[in-house]
């Protein structure tokens, strides 16, 4: 069975919490879910961030602590945001990568705050699967290249 939660996966963040760098911000409107890549605007309000204002990006959206894990956060809550270290573990959503093995070259998405495939160039990408399989849409990704 295909993956499309990050709970399935063990939660937003697999690394350790002491070494992790959190900044706080105000939800955005629309869909915004735990894991997805996101930036912050001048105003401290999350926007999900793809492939056309990568250079925006500022952390993965954590789960808040009065929704769901999997469930999207309701605009203008206060949440955190994690800024990801090279070398932790991470759950993050993604496109279907079509692919069943680690080591997968992941990039931003087209699709706001998922991530993708990145066949193109090998310096590229900035994280890489951990653990996916063909048909999930979130994964495990470990940071940096």
């Amino acid at each position: 069975m295909a993956l499309s939660k990050i709970s399935e996966i063990g939660g937003v963040i697999q690394g350790n919490w002491d070494e992790e760098y959190i900044i706080t911000g105000i939800c955005g409107a629309g869909s915004q879910k735990a894991g997805w890549a996101v930036s912050l605007t001048a105003a401290g309000v999350t926007a999900p961030t793809d492939n056309g204002v990568n250079e925006d990006f500022i952390g993965l959206l954590l789960l808040h602590y009065t929704i769901d894990m999997d469930t999207l956060i309701t605009a203008n809550l206060i949440v955190d945001v994690v800024v990801p270290k090279s070398g932790h573990l991470y759950g993050v959503f993604t496109g279907d990568l079509g692919a069943s093995h680690p080591g997968i070259t992941m990039l931003f998405c087209a699709n706001a705050g998922l991530f993708d495939i990145q066949a193109a160039l090998e310096g590229e990408h900035i994280c890489r699967s951990h653990t996916y399989t063909s048909g999930d849409t979130v994964a495990v990704v470990i940071w940096g290249r």
